[in-house]
């Protein structure tokens, strides 16, 4: 029996009737000229997230990364090489849209078109999802601190970091 969890890691028991939707999702690995990783703390867990999200039927990875970062840092980033730098799945609860999802995560390196952000951007769509955007220093990221299905990217950067 396959196991759900909404934002927050609880168990979310899916009723036996309850469709499954299938959901792609793109994040995007941001680092600044300080060697700072762009975040977002989740206004629904309390935990950091790398940006980005669902992908829309009608719009492509690249473009659907773009527009997910955008919303919700006030960032305008570009994406490097459209080979993902790592991939997992995970079957989650989505509180927000009251849906059970498996989903596909694919995780890009990108990077700033400008340093400027647009603040008013970020939570413009209608749904409160990034309580503030941080750039972080990849040793104040742990466990505890960042979504559950960014954790395993974060651990994999901490560990190139330390091995260069």
């Amino acid at each position: 029996m396959t196991t759900f969890f909404n934002a927050k890691q609880e168990r979310v028991k899916k009723p036996p009737n309850e469709e499954i939707s299938w959901r792609i999702s793109a994040y995007a690995i941001v680092f600044n000229n300080k060697g700072k990783l762009l975040m977002a703390l989740s206004a629904v867990s309390s935990k950091y997230d790398l940006p980005g999200g669902r992908i829309e039927l009608n719009e492509s990875i690249k473009d659907g990364l773009v527009r997910e970062c955008y919303e919700e840092t006030g960032y305008k980033i570009k994406v490097g090489s459209m080979r993902p730098v790592f991939s997992g799945e995970q079957y989650f609860f989505s509180g927000i849209h009251k849906k059970f999802y498996h989903s596909i995560l694919l995780f890009y390196n990108a990077h700033l078109l400008s340093e400027k952000q647009e603040v008013d951007a970020i939570n413009a769509h209608g749904i409160y999802e990034t309580e503030k955007v941080e750039w972080m220093q990849l040793k104040d990221l742990n466990e505890q601190n960042c979504q559950a299905m960014h954790w395993p990217v974060i651990k994999l950067l901490q560990k190139l970091e330390k091995d260069r």
